[in-house]
């Protein structure tokens, strides 16, 4: 659910949806898909964490509002209205040097075997009053996915791509590209890991 994680291009297509590898990190193997690619650039992380509940994730990850906690670069995030079957979402990101990027978003909850999936999209038809310098994000489109590991703990899969809109510049995709998505998921994990510890969980 990230604003940046689409600024990142190649040239190289893999097999596995375009999704190329990148780097491992806190039991995650991440992989990019290039802006070259017919559906745009994305980045995914596939985790196996078996210290880290599936139930307490899920409970985790349904308090949108609280993503500001554990997910760089959201800075303010809270939900605008709840309907039947999917919630609406304000988020604002912020990263040193650049405008911040503000967007709606319509987040719906899934069920999958043995697990449960958040799954965004961008709530575009959405009025939205920008607050000063900000951009409206054009495009934001990801998930998450928890279900139970074999032996106890979590299989986690985050994937996300969104066009950001206006001009990015170099060192901000490097740094995408390195270590920004690595960071996010090293810091959910951390956090899930830290509750699923905690006594009457």
């Amino acid at each position: 659910m990230l604003f940046w994680v689409a600024w990142v291009w190649g040239t190289a297509s893999g097999s596995d949806g375009g999704f190329e590898p990148v780097r491992a990190a806190s039991g995650c193997a991440i992989s990019m898909r290039p802006g070259s690619h017919v559906d745009g650039a994305a980045m995914r992380a596939e985790c196996d964490w078996p210290d880290v509940q599936p139930d307490v994730l899920a409970r985790m990850l349904e308090r949108y509002e609280r993503y500001p906690e554990y997910v760089y670069p959201i800075d303010v995030a809270r939900i605008e209205r709840i309907e039947v079957d999917r919630t609406l979402v304000y988020q604002r990101q912020v990263i040193f040097g650049i405008a911040a990027r503000e967007v709606l978003l319509w987040i719906q909850r899934e069920p999958l075997p043995g697990g449960v999936r958040f799954a965004w999209t961008t709530a575009s038809e959405e009025p939205l009053i920008l607050t000063r310098g900000a951009v409206r994000a054009p495009r934001n489109e990801g998930s998450w996915s928890v279900t139970q590991r074999d032996g106890g703990g979590s299989k986690v899969v985050h994937e996300i791509a969104m066009d950001a809109g206006g001009a990015v510049p170099r060192w901000l995709i490097e740094l995408v590209r390195t270590r920004a998505f690595a960071r996010i998921m090293t810091e959910v994990h951390a956090l899930g890991a830290a509750r699923s510890l905690e006594p009457g969980r």
